[in-house]
């Protein structure tokens, strides 16, 4: 990819967020999956987790989601893709929302 600008549609609310990814090659997310029978290390460089970042963004941008709107997306598991997901949606401003039930509580009257 020779120039990320051109991936990220134009009126996202922070470009100046895309110098961090300037450099493609450079390390940036390694994340431990403790979900199976042994723990799995994922490393992503910053053009590989950008790439993940912009196919999430793709699935919003399917959705016909703006700026502003909000989305519940069911990924979570504290996954990688869920870091991947909130990524793309910064980008054209909607607003991720995870469900997380397992932590809700009850509450009282």
């Amino acid at each position: 990819m020779e120039n990320i600008y051109d991936v990220v549609p134009n009126q996202c609310p922070i470009k100046a967020y895309l110098n961090g990814f300037s450099d493609f090659r450079a390390q940036f997310l390694t994340f431990y999956d403790f979900s199976g029978k042994t723990v799995q290390k994922k490393t992503f460089s910053r053009g590989e987790f950008f790439e993940l970042s912009m196919r999430a963004l793709s699935v919003i941008c399917s959705e016909n989601l703006k700026k502003g709107d909000r989305h519940v997306h069911f990924v979570s598991g504290n996954s990688v893709e869920d870091l991947a997901f909130r990524m793309g949606s910064m980008f054209i401003g909607t607003i991720p929302v995870t469900v997380n039930w397992y932590v809700d509580i009850e509450l009282e009257n």
